[in-house]
């Protein structure tokens, strides 16, 4: 799915420096480390919000090219982003989970098909018509994440998707990650604090310190 060669970020003082490192289609991964290590930096790399420093990034065996927008476009909404801090609308938590699908103009009956069996998939069906800045920290999470899993990408990057969630609910995601990986084949990127959750359900750890690879 990716692979990153010769790799340099540098955000203010800090450099993030990957030799090589390739992600294969179909799996779960885990990015650990503790604060600062690089794990968003890495992330972001991998989103194409961000342009490394230097190297190359190859995507779906193809060379990923800055300069060409159209193409960086299109290669970004093949993409699935939960980032760190997400934003919900000031809307429904159904409409905000339905939001990417109305703007790809899928049709009512199918975005209503998907929306409903997410918010199941992850306990938030009962939340469906309340409003989503009414809702806890563990529960807009549960949301962002419902509203970036529902679109159907070859690739899902999650930064700490359970952050600030309970424990009931850290298995339920758990479980819908895997299911999603089993059905779908995706690739799934997932940045953790929690080696115990890279053990559970990573087919492979990436563990960063000081910028690097260990």
């Amino acid at each position: 799915m990716y692979r990153l060669t010769a790799i340099k970020q540098c955000v203010d003082e800090f450099s993030l420096t990957i030799d090589n490192c390739e992600f294969k289609e179909g799996k779960i991964y885990a990015i650990t480390g503790p604060n600062g290590s690089g794990k968003t930096t890495l992330m972001d790399i991998l989103t194409f919000i961000k342009q490394p420093t230097s190297g190359n990034i190859t995507f779906k065996n193809r060379l990923v090219d800055y300069n060409d927008s159209s193409a960086l476009l299109q290669t970004r909404r093949r993409v699935g982003c939960l980032m760190q801090n997400p934003y919900l609308f000031n809307m429904t938590v159904l409409n905000n989970v339905a939001y990417g699908l109305k703007i790809r103009k899928i049709s009512h009956n199918i975005i209503t098909e998907k929306v409903c069996h997410i918010l199941e998939q992850l306990n938030l069906m009962h939340l469906a018509s309340q409003k989503a800045h009414t809702l806890s920290k563990g529960e807009a999470q549960r949301v962002a994440l419902a509203r970036t899993l529902v679109i159907d990408a070859p690739v899902y990057l999650l930064d700490e998707p359970s952050a600030n969630v309970d424990k009931a609910n850290i298995k339920t995601i758990e479980e819908t990650l895997l299911v999603l990986k089993e059905k779908k084949n995706a690739t799934i990127i997932f940045s953790t604090h929690s080696s115990k959750q890279a053990e559970r359900i990573a087919d492979e750890t990436i563990e960063l310190d000081m910028g690097k690879i260990i």
